[in-house]
């Protein structure tokens, strides 16, 4: 039994990380390995054996009812206004997901299993998506070839030319993940995890690297902030200045050449449409308490959509929602600086937070609870 649920385990990281969008669809609706895996699990779960659940993890929990409680009662007013694909995904990534990862995977995350087995797998797996990811980009760019592997890089029934990755005729980078914003999104919340196993310096340039060629303006800007936390938080304490010298004399000199690169100028970042967006601005001129319409999906900037689907209201209970992880973790003092992704997921649904496309939601409350892990074990791993 023991091994049986270690390869379980092992499966769901691979599939959740390396290979997210390998699947099929139902209609409209992806059917993802990672995700049938989850929900697999969710009834063996409960029928196993539930110990004492982590208090943290319990309080984070607790904090997150409100709006999925709230949220529901409004899908539920609204049945015949819904789109069935959306709502489902919407279920699953906001009502079910903080469940499994805060108090169903609440001992499995805290197991020596688990923590002898998940950091060699994720440590590996990032790698891999970030060298397929740059293998993938430049095949794109000198050949004009895509490399798919079916039911497992992509889903079998997805269009890559579909996906709106093309930038001026360059293909944004976008790994297994099919897209780069989605891609960007995703690294960004697993970076503070990753950077805490990955030691060599080589994969760590090669990381950020997969993340500028994503040509995402979205991710750009979780980059420069995740810089300037690095940056704000080591200078003060006098380490490390020659590389965080290294790293802005870096971006001064090599984000002309990106733009040059993409056939755009400076007009480029100022882009007074948003990228397509600013429609989503209407949201607030017809915002009421509880929200209107019809529920079709989250669009980019999701407060924007939040506010016109659920209202003022719902706005206030899906802020305190996304940061119910971030203020445990400040109320408790706990030593870990994986929250960093969650800071900096949150900045980006300000202008594209991806919140119901696979796998996001599922990286954001397993950081979430994974930095409430009651042992620490730092497994050495061999970073040649």
């Amino acid at each position: 039994m023991y091994y049986l649920k270690k390869i379980y385990i092992i499966l769901i990281i691979i599939f959740l990380i390396i290979f997210p969008k390998g699947g099929f669809k139902f209609g409209d609706i992806p059917i993802t390995w990672g995700y049938v895996l989850l929900i697999i699990s969710i009834p063996l779960c409960i029928l196993g054996k539930i110990r004492f659940i982590n208090k943290n993890r319990y309080y984070v929990f607790i904090l997150t009812l409100p709006f999925i409680i709230y949220s529901f009662i409004i899908l539920i007013l609204r049945m015949e206004k819904i789109d069935l694909a959306y709502t489902l995904s919407f279920c699953l990534s906001i009502l079910i997901l903080p469940f499994v990862f805060l108090i169903l995977y609440d001992n499995i995350l805290d197991s020596d299993m688990f923590n002898k087995t998940f950091p060699r797998i994720f440590f590996w797996g990032i790698r891999i998506v970030i060298i397929f990811g740059l293998l993938l980009f430049f095949c794109k760019l000198c050949y004009g070839i895509n490399i798919e592997i079916p039911y497992l890089t992509v889903n079998i029934d997805d269009n890559m030319e579909d996906k709106n990755n093309n930038r001026s005729g360059i293909s944004k980078l976008y790994s297994t993940y099919n897209n780069g914003n989605l891609y960007g999104i995703c690294m960004i919340i697993l970076a503070p995890l990753f950077f805490k196993y990955e030691k060599n310096n080589i994969y760590r340039c090669l990381f950020f690297i997969s993340l500028f060629l994503t040509l995402s303006r979205t991710i750009w800007i979780g980059i420069i902030i995740y810089f300037i936390i690095y940056i704000f938080k080591n200078f003060i304490k006098g380490k490390n200045i020659m590389i965080i010298l290294l790293i802005v004399i870096s971006l001064i000199i090599g984000f002309p050449y990106l733009l040059r690169f993409m056939n755009k100028d400076i007009s480029f970042i100022m882009d007074s449409n948003l990228g397509g967006r600013r429609y989503q601005l209407n949201f607030l001129k017809d915002a009421s308490l509880f929200g209107h319409g019809s529920f079709k999906g989250i669009v980019e900037i999701v407060y924007l959509s939040i506010i016109d689907i659920f209202g003022v209201i719902g706005l206030l209970l899906f802020i305190l929602y996304l940061a119910s992880p971030i203020i445990v973790y400040k109320i408790k003092k706990n030593n870990s600086n994986l929250y960093w992704g969650l800071i900096l997921y949150s900045i980006l649904c300000l202008s594209d937070g991806a919140i119901l496309l696979i796998p996001v939601m599922s990286f954001y409350w397993f950081i979430s609870s994974y930095m409430f892990k009651n042992t620490e074990t730092d497994i050495e791993i061999d970073g040649s």
